[in-house]
């Protein structure tokens, strides 16, 4: 694939032979987990979502849900397992002025709703923070598992 004008390959900046290779194992770890398909089930079984939308594009089947794909993601990827669970964080703030959340791992995001901003980017994304720029991504508050989810306990979405 060639980059464009803007050093941009699918609208996403591109990065280092190092930074592709320890994204590759980032996402190798990820996908071996996780997937937007087990995700959505996920949704239906704690009746989140219907089959009918599960069904639709997945733009629309995710549409504000990234709160609970954060908690659902960590928790798949992580186990019991806490001293793995500290090396993930919880991102809150926003893309393109629209409220979002997200998880950073060794420094590479992982989204699997932001094809509700960006429909083309469809399924669980792991990102490095070069490639985010261009999707503007812009964090305001960073949370530990734990700290999200005291957090969560108390608020209404």
């Amino acid at each position: 694939m060639k980059p464009n004008n803007e050093g941009m390959i699918n609208g996403l900046q591109q990065i280092s032979v190092e930074e592709q290779k320890r994204k590759k194992e980032v996402e190798e770890f990820v996908h071996s987990k996780v997937s937007g398909r087990k995700f959505l089930d996920y949704m239906i079984m704690i009746n989140e979502l219907t089959e009918e939308k599960a069904n639709m594009p997945y733009s629309h089947a995710i549409y504000n849900k990234c709160r609970y794909f954060v908690t659902w993601c960590l928790v798949h990827l992580t186990g019991p397992n806490r001293t793995l669970q500290k090396e993930f964080s919880i991102h809150e703030g926003n893309i393109n002025g629209h409220h979002h959340v997200w998880l950073e791992y060794k420094g590479f995001y992982i989204d699997g709703t932001l094809a509700q901003f960006y429909p083309e980017k469809e399924g669980i994304l792991v990102i490095s923070k070069d490639e985010a720029n261009p999707l503007h991504y812009y964090s305001q508050a960073t949370y530990s598992l734990i700290a999200w989810i005291e957090k969560e306990e108390n608020s209404e979405f």
